[in-house]
């Protein structure tokens, strides 16, 4: 027999989901029409790179509105730094000051909310304050990745809830675990976890990050979420995966099961005695059998010494 590692472990099911941060939708800033679709299904994308161009009397309006009110803004931001000069000099009111004062605040108010919108779509608000109108404004990609999803078609109406495309990083794919109710309790945060691709022989390693408290009443399982160890640019987002949490690891005596001989009186051991040239001798040696661990099994109690028999046990009569 050998001492070897010997892990506990929960069987379960689970799939590839993109992290909270690895995934996007993208939608327009303000409403308009789709002018220009500059990507596609499964295409690799950068942060910042341009996806559509969005036109519509809604940008136009926009520009419009933003230049007059910078307008305004020179304007009314002289006439209350000439009332507060007067104001100071006691040759102005009160009620004058303050008028100029709100008047400016307001419009300035509105000039700044009005160039973060115009900066949120890219455009340049110099260029506009000079009259220099755009006729469509970019959509750029909020994230790296591929694109999952596009819905959208030229000359088609977007709304602010309407999603153009999806964008999916599959470097920030996570691994979401469906555990039995029952084997919930044997997790803890840090546990080793293995899994596999559905007809595929290779292994991955992940941690467990996070335990479900709530038990899914149709499925029976508790969702739990593991951290990949090394992120693979070949996994696919949504891919089915079987999973092996090891829950409990400590050295123990072992053999293989095929070594052990079971019988209505219970389990035992071909240990060897002696041999000659022509012949070997065993004894039965009773055993207790513990946890099962691929094709060993633990043996408990007290440990066995010498030599046994490792293959080919139930070839022998055993009487």
């Amino acid at each position: 027999p050998e001492i070897s590692p010997f892990n506990q472990q929960v069987k379960c099911n689970g799939k590839l989901v993109a992290a909270a941060n690895g995934t996007a939708k993208v939608s327009a800033v303000i409403p308009g029409l789709v002018e220009k679709i500059q990507c596609v299904n499964g295409q690799n994308i950068s942060r910042g790179q341009i996806l559509f161009s969005i036109s519509g009397n809604e940008l136009i309006e926009i520009q419009r509105d933003y230049s007059e009110t910078a307008s305004q803004l020179k304007r009314l931001k002289s006439e209350y730094e000439r009332s507060k000069e007067l104001y100071s000099q006691k040759v102005a009111t009160e009620k004058e000051f303050i008028l100029a004062e709100s008047e400016y605040k307001a419009i300035n108010a509105r000039h700044s909310a009005l160039k973060m919108k115009i900066s949120l779509m890219g455009l340049d608000p110099k260029q506009i304050e000079e009259g220099n109108f755009s006729n469509s404004y970019p959509i750029k990609a909020p994230i790296s990745g591929q694109i999952t999803r596009i819905d959208a078609a030229i000359g088609q109406y977007t709304d602010l809830q309407d999603y153009l495309a999806e964008i999916t990083d599959n470097k920030q794919l996570s691994l979401k675990i469906d555990v039995f109710e029952n084997d919930v309790r044997y997790l803890r945060k840090g546990q080793a976890v293995l899994f596999n691709l559905l007809d595929d022989t290779v292994t991955y390693s992940a941690t467990l990050e996070t335990i479900g408290n709530t038990v899914d009443n149709e499925t029976k399982t508790s969702a739990c979420y593991a951290r990949l160890d090394l992120a693979q640019s070949s996994f696919i987002n949504n891919s089915f995966v079987n999973v092996l949490i090891t829950t409990e690891s400590d050295s123990v005596q072992t053999v293989p099961s095929e070594a052990i001989i079971k019988t209505e009186f219970g389990s035992y051991l071909l240990k060897l005695v002696k041999e000659d040239s022509e012949n070997y001798y065993f004894e039965k040696t009773m055993v207790a059998a513990g946890r099962l661990n691929n094709d060993f099994t633990e043996i408990t109690g007290v440990p066995i010494t010498g030599k046994i028999l490792w293959k080919g046990a139930y070839n022998l009569n055993v009487e």
